[in-house]
């Protein structure tokens, strides 16, 4: 008892001096070993592990803060790409609201740094979650711009038609297509085949095939009606010993074409006629009307399809009676010339007799 005492009575002795020298030394001791280790952060992104039937549709934080305290020389060597941070769904199989802790996993080469301490900020997230749908989005091409004028787009193929698309169910009720960017068409005269990518969808759906996708547009010149008015019905191959009696009426007609080609054309004076070569003899005729046109326009209308003639057979006189003709006709007017000169010759010397009276 008198040993255990006298060293109860030891330690007591100047007992505040001992305390303050043992915080003392704690401190240093901390001091010393803090000076041996480093921090450092990263800014990391976080991973979400979805392979089971949920995924997250609302916005969650998408990056966190890792800090990470090794031995001064050693932390010099940690880079981000070592460290992942990730949460996952793989286990959630309804939809809500879920609070999921943050997950970090560390390169095999860092485990084995000692001492070497790994902090997350925040160390779990507030995720929203939907079970996963699957849906078939129709591909649609955004075409802009007019075709040369007198052109029309007639038709537009696109492959692949439709492309598999997956995402929340209720992002995928909202959307029944994806639209591509868009294809400028403006003043084309000619069919052409596009590749195009679509527009991004919003980034909680994804697309299995994201393009480029091929777009064939179908360029085809326009089809218009003109009409053509008051056009001379001509007569033509008439035989020679015939005349025609009647006058023929004016005629109408229309036709169907491409623009480019029908815009620019006119009719000449004959596209309008009736073939008289078949006329034998004098009469009356009912014949056909012919409109003449190329054969890439279509005769849509015409005013006339028949016309009535009259011909008549030309008078002809025999050449001996001609010539007979004017035989008398020479001498009568040569007695006619010998008389005047007679009469003349007359009246002189009856004037001379009289004068001379």
């Amino acid at each position: 008892m008198t040993k255990v005492r006298q060293l109860a009575e030891k330690a007591m002795k100047n007992w505040p001096i001992k305390v303050i020298c043992f915080i003392v030394a704690i401190l240093l001791y901390i001091f010393h070993q803090s000076s041996l280790y480093s921090k450092r952060s990263f800014v990391l992104p976080l991973n979400v592990i979805q392979n089971g039937i949920v995924m997250p549709v609302d916005d969650y934080a998408k990056t966190v803060t890792v800090i990470v305290r090794a031995n001064t020389e050693e932390i010099t060597s940690v880079h981000p790409n070592q460290i992942q941070a990730s949460i996952n769904l793989d286990n959630i199989i309804k939809n809500g609201e879920y609070l999921l802790p943050v997950n970090i996993t560390v390169a095999d080469e860092l485990q084995a740094y000692n001492p070497f301490e790994i902090k997350v900020k925040p160390e779990a997230v507030n995720v929203k979650v939907e079970k996963k749908s699957l849906k078939y989005l129709k591909v649609e091409p955004s075409i802009v711009g007019e075709v040369a004028h007198g052109y029309k787009i007639s038709d537009v193929i696109v492959k692949p038609a439709f492309v598999e698309a997956f995402g929340p169910e209720s992002a995928l009720s909202e959307i029944d297509n994806i639209i591509t960017k868009k294809i400028d068409v403006t003043n084309i005269k000619q069919s052409g085949t596009f590749e195009i990518e679509a527009n991004r969808l919003n980034s909680i759906l994804k697309i299995e095939d994201e393009g480029p996708y091929t777009v064939f547009i179908k360029v085809e010149p326009q089809i218009m009606e003109r009409t053509f008015a008051n056009y001379k019905i001509q007569a033509v191959n008439l035989p020679a010993d015939f005349n025609l009696v009647s006058e023929l009426p004016y005629a109408n007609l229309k036709l169907a074409g491409t623009v480019p080609q029908l815009e620019r054309f006119n009719l000449n004076a004959y596209s309008v006629q009736v073939d008289l070569s078949s006329i034998n003899q004098e009469g009356q005729y009912e014949l056909p009307v012919r409109y003449i046109y190329p054969n890439y326009f279509t005769l849509v209308e015409k005013s006339i399809n028949t016309v009535t003639v009259l011909i008549e057979k030309k008078l002809v006189e025999p050449v001996e009676e001609k010539s007979e003709e004017k035989t008398e006709n020479k001498a009568d007017s040569k007695s006619d010339k010998a008389e005047t000169k007679n009469e003349s010759r007359n009246q002189g010397l009856e004037k001379s007799e009289g004068l001379h009276l």
